[in-house]
């Protein structure tokens, strides 16, 4: 089975922006209520295997964003803190 997934990266106001630093996250099917909490690494970066579909990610700083996850195939969404 092919692996691919989400790469977040999130962008700060300026590069010492503290927010980037294990933000909190949630993923969620497009059609779904039911979300999955994640938080970034120190660097406002994750990754996460998902099988092919549609998504959402929201941050808990607010900003939510779509994206689609083709098979085998890393979707990159960058997300610029509010």
């Amino acid at each position: 089975m092919p692996v691919g997934g989400l790469k977040l990266a999130l962008e700060g106001v300026d590069r010492d922006d503290r927010r980037l630093r294990f933000a909190r996250v949630s993923v969620a099917s497009g059609n779904s209520q039911e979300e999955l909490e994640l938080v970034t690494d120190s660097q406002g970066r994750m990754r996460y295997c998902l099988a092919a579909g549609e998504y959402r990610v929201r941050l808990a700083a607010g900003g939510e964003t779509r994206f689609t996850v083709n098979d085998g195939r890393w979707t990159v969404v960058r997300l610029r803190l509010p």
